[in-house]
């Protein structure tokens, strides 16, 4: 199980704000930077930061580049969904990990 450090919002198949809504809104959320283990040369799977979240929130891996999460929030930092996975599936204390890859910001930034 994880404790929440901050919150996102989930937008799924292209949909990016300020024209869409968020898919689900204010996600508890733990995030953590995993560059070095994201960039070991595994074909096509890299990420910059790792997020966990409960196991009943329906984040899913999309299509080519289809689903991302905004960290804290819509105005937030774009991260897109690389790969999810079920941790402890089955059981009381599953949650998923989803590896992230942080996009592009505008500097200077107090994002992530």
């Amino acid at each position: 199980m994880f404790l929440p450090n901050t919150t996102c919002d989930y937008f799924e198949n292209g949909h990016l704000p300020p024209t869409h809504t968020p898919d689900l809104a204010a996600i508890p959320i733990f995030l953590d930077g995993d560059f070095m283990r994201g960039n070991l040369g595994l074909d096509k799977l890299h990420w910059t930061h790792v997020l966990q979240v409960g196991n009943k929130v329906e984040i899913l891996a999309g299509d080519s580049t289809a689903n991302h999460v905004y960290v804290p929030d819509k105005e937030g930092t774009r991260f897109e969904i690389i790969f999810v996975e079920v941790i402890n599936r089955g059981k009381a204390d599953s949650f998923k990990r989803v590896y992230l890859e942080r996009k592009s910001i505008t500097w200077p930034s107090e994002q992530l």
